[in-house]
């Protein structure tokens, strides 16, 4: 992944029990320059561009971004759902903290968070082993803090004019290089939470805060940004980008068929029966087929939302005498489909599968030999 882009994969890419391995956050990498936000800024005017066209976006951003956006409160789960391995560190921190606390400093409800995802048991360390913990523990989230700049932001995104990206609350204000020093002080058990508390905070809002932010801001060069929280983090992923699963009912609702061909076909039926089965097609299958179909890889949510019907004609010469000699073609800009009227189900997915595998380009706007002009 070239250090450039914009986005990398979360680091839950390669943790083999994680969630959410093809989840993008901010490229940590990238400086937080003028010439740099203002390409996240640009970004965000195109999301939201095509927000207000109705064309669903299958941007795989972190789940922590659209939360930020809906300024829902964020905790391990947040972190988990990008970061496993620091959230089961800041888990454990939280849970030996709690462990030796007489003055109850970790939230109960933190607490109990932190022990759904922290894989420690108290009851079969020793008490050697327990402080060989504590020093590991702090030392880890003293290395994962000293990435944390000498000029902190606001942890709070939403600006003093209602613009900007979510995340966090009012009181939430990023660990500073001061504060990932003075942690070395900070290394009793029962202190632990002091140091995962700035970890927390850090990965779920400070770390790129401004980067969130102008992408927030361009979002909101065409979309009211101040009533997103009326929405939940995840309602606010599907009214960008669409439902991730392809809703073959709801696809199958706006489908009007040509003059040559009826709901009723054979050959109509078997394109119904095997896109909705599991075993013909994958969901990454069906997202190819929309992109074959539509340039587009989700649907929008509701019928509302199709600016056009999804079309489905039968083609006419060769392709009429001989269908199963014949793969299926589509004109993008209309949503339509060819499809030849295949003599069984099997013939079809076969015929589907290729073309949707192999299909590059839109339309025939290639040039596909030397001969053609």
């Amino acid at each position: 992944m070239s250090a450039q882009a914009l986005f990398v994969p979360c680091a839950n890419e390669t943790v083999q029990d994680a969630a959410n391995k093809d989840a993008l956050v901010f490229n940590p990498q990238i400086p937080e320059t003028t010439g740099t936000l203002s390409l996240y800024h640009f970004l965000g005017k195109i999301i939201g561009l095509c927000l207000r066209h109705k064309v669903p976006l299958a941007v795989a951003l972190g789940q922590g971004f659209w939360k930020g956006l809906a300024k829902e409160k964020m905790g391990l789960a947040d972190v988990a759902a990008t970061d496993v391995t620091s959230a089961r560190m800041i888990a454990t921190a939280y849970v030996l903290a709690a462990s030796q606390s007489e003055s109850n400093s970790v939230d109960s409800a933190v607490l109990e968070e932190a022990k759904r995802y922290s894989n420690v048991d108290l009851d079969d360390l020793d008490e050697d082993d327990v402080e060989d913990m504590v020093e590991a523990t702090a030392a880890a989230l003293q290395t994962l803090l000293a990435q944390v700049p000498d000029v902190g932001a606001v942890g709070h995104l939403q600006g003093e004019d209602g613009g900007g990206g979510g995340g966090g609350s009012k009181d939430d204000v990023a660990p500073t290089a001061s504060d990932s020093v003075a942690t070395e002080a900070v290394c009793s058990q029962s202190e632990l939470h002091v140091i995962a508390d700035r970890a927390k905070r850090w990965l779920l809002v400070s770390q790129h805060h401004l980067k969130a932010t102008a992408l927030a801001a361009g979002m909101a060069c065409s979309v009211p940004i101040q009533l997103l929280p009326m929405f939940s983090g995840p309602e606010l992923e599907t009214v960008f980008c669409g439902a991730p699963r392809l809703d073959v009912d709801l696809l199958e609702r706006v489908a009007v068929y040509g003059d040559n061909c009826a709901r009723t076909d054979p050959h109509i039926e078997f394109f119904w029966s095997a896109l909705r089965d599991d075993e013909c097609f994958t969901e990454a299958q069906r997202a190819q087929f929309l992109h074959f179909c539509w340039a587009r890889s989700r649907l929008p949510t509701s019928v509302d939302g199709f600016t056009m019907p999804f079309t489905i004609d039968a083609p006419s010469g060769s392709a009429a005498e001989n269908p199963d000699a014949h793969l299926p073609t589509s004109r993008t800009c209309f949503f339509t489909l060819a499809l030849p009227r295949y003599t069984s189900r099997e013939v079809l997915v076969q015929k589907l599968k290729y073309a949707i595998v192999n299909t590059k380009s839109m339309d025939a706007d290639f040039k596909v030999s030397n001969d053609e002009r």
